[in-house]
């Protein structure tokens, strides 16, 4: 049974994630442009790294992800003693 994982995963290796550059080159969007900034190209890896809005997604999630990694190894650190 194929994953929503699996398909996303798919989806981006084969660069067929609906982007607005590929989307417009389709006719399906009138402009390429991200529509965050709406100044330059959407591109897979703008759409997921390099747009400023996104980089913010990515700091706040790596600053949530690291709050469980201290949340866990504080609830360890006082089971162990």
């Amino acid at each position: 049974m194929e994953t929503k994982l699996q398909n996303f995963q798919f989806k981006l290796i084969h660069r067929f994630i609906p982007y607005n550059k590929l989307l417009h080159k389709m006719k399906l969007l009138s402009s390429p442009n991200c529509k965050y900034c709406r100044t330059v190209v959407d591109t897979i890896e703008r759409r997921f790294f390099l747009c400023p809005e996104i980089t913010k997604f990515w700091r706040n999630f790596v600053l949530w992800w690291n709050s469980f990694e201290n949340q866990f190894c504080l609830e360890y650190l006082s089971v162990q003693n």
